[in-house]
């Protein structure tokens, strides 16, 4: 499934992703603060993440972000709701 500028601010929508993103790795593209634009290999899935990355406990979330870890940098990254502009599963990407 591919969503494309379908106002991935929406809670129901998040909420769909969010889902999406702890079993499955996705692109997202989002414009950064910056306006530069930036597609992300990320997920949320346990087995993606190394252990001494994982989550330890249950932060204070802010509704508006999102973090994932980011499958290339191997890192933890977030990007802004509103600022998403395309969200596929990495499965429907070649170079993966």
């Amino acid at each position: 499934m591919i969503f494309e500028d379908v106002g991935f601010d929406d809670p129901l929508r998040k909420e769909e992703i969010k889902e999406d993103l702890r079993s499955k790795i996705l692109e997202v593209t989002f414009n950064k603060k910056d306006g530069e634009e930036r597609v992300m290999l990320c997920t949320l899935m346990t087995s993606a993440i190394p252990p001494e990355n994982r989550p330890k406990s249950d932060k204070p979330v802010n509704p508006d972000l999102q973090s994932v870890w980011d499958i290339k940098a191997e890192g933890w990254r977030s990007f802004i709701w509103k600022n998403v502009t395309a969200v596929r599963p990495a499965d429907d990407i070649e170079t993966v």
